[in-house]
């Protein structure tokens, strides 16, 4: 039976091609596999609202900011509104929201796996105004209720063995660079960690075939379409902020295999929650289906709050805890 809430996910059906991680998962990764499109949804989910605060917040510059929120409206993220004469405030939209899980998810991992000094303005404690207890988001079976964990989900034999080509996710102008620094200035970044790791196409894809058993390079290569050049710097920027261990299995000619660390599977979830949003809100053809692995149901993930168990809900994330009522009838 499913949670409540987790039968409402909207789902839009399309022709499966299952030789291809096609548009709809394109489209996803175009737009979160962004470091600063990334940050900014940071900031609107905290509930920052107006242009200046978000820049100044940032550090980022006025021309980037307005680029990127003009992107990101234009794909129906963000919702754009007239608060004074000449003035916007930007918010969320129903497919911004629908991000509240992978952002939830995301955060959770920054505050585990981030060092101090890149965790960066992420809050210390969210709350849930269900339980009214520390918000600690884990990713569930919406069928089984079970936790997911690192390759619970699974795809059939015959879309592993199929070559998946990416060429619609490549950079359509100059491609971008992995490891962004941050800008000059005070700026403090919600979820800095990980727009720093994960805003980056390429390395999103990369985490996503080594989850589904890829780990040689000519598995990469031959799914991807990645240039030598390319994965050779996305794998080595993985192996140094320890998400990936690399193993020499032939010494000559030298030959390594890659696999996910711990911190690299505790990035399962959030990469999982991110794929099925594509499928819900994205366009093109449907990703191809994935099934659950312990109950055989067809993947649906719903991220629930660990003491209660309930499904979270974007407006019962609370960013300080509820006063307790007054009992006696005080004030």
């Amino acid at each position: 039976m499913l949670r409540e809430g987790a039968g409402k996910r909207q789902r839009k059906r399309g022709e499966m091609n299952y030789g291809v991680v096609n548009g709809r998962i394109a489209h996803a990764l175009a737009l979160v596999g962004d470091r600063w499109s990334l940050a900014i949804l940071g900031e609107l989910f905290i509930g920052l609202r107006r242009f200046e605060e978000i820049r100044r917040r940032l550090g980022i510059s006025r021309a980037t900011l307005t680029r990127r929120l003009d992107a990101l409206i234009r794909d129906g993220v963000v919702v754009r509104k007239l608060y004074s004469s000449s003035r916007y405030q930007y918010g969320l939209s129903d497919k911004g929201e629908a991000l509240c899980p992978f952002m939830l998810l995301a955060w959770r991992w920054e505050q585990v796996w981030a060092d101090a000094e890149t965790r960066g303005a992420t809050p210390e404690r969210l709350f849930h105004a269900d339980c009214n207890q520390p918000l600690l988001p884990v990713a569930s079976c919406a069928h089984c209720l079970q936790s997911i964990m690192s390759g619970d989900l699974v795809l059939s034999e015959a879309v592993l063995q199929s070559p998946i080509f990416h060429s619609d996710i490549r950079p359509t102008g100059q491609t971008r660079r992995m490891g962004v620094s941050r800008a000059a200035g005070d700026e403090d970044i919600h979820l800095q960690s990980v727009a720093e790791l994960i805003g980056d196409r390429w390395t999103l894809l990369i985490m996503m075939t080594v989850f589904f058993g890829t780990g040689r390079h000519e598995g990469f290569t031959q799914q991807l379409g990645i240039s030598s050049n390319s994965l050779a710097s996305r794998l080595n920027r993985l192996v140094e902020v320890g998400i990936l261990v690399r193993y020499d299995y032939q010494l000559n000619p030298p030959r390594s295999e890659y696999a996910a660390t711990v911190k690299g599977q505790a990035l399962y979830p959030v990469i999982m929650v991110l794929r099925q949003w594509a499928e819900d809100w994205g366009d093109g053809p449907a990703p191809a289906p994935l099934v659950h692995r312990q109950c055989g149901n067809a993947a649906v993930l719903a991220v629930e709050c660990s003491h209660c168990h309930h499904v979270v809900r974007r407006q019962d994330i609370l960013l300080a805890p509820l006063e307790p009522e007054c009992a006696t009838g005080c004030g």
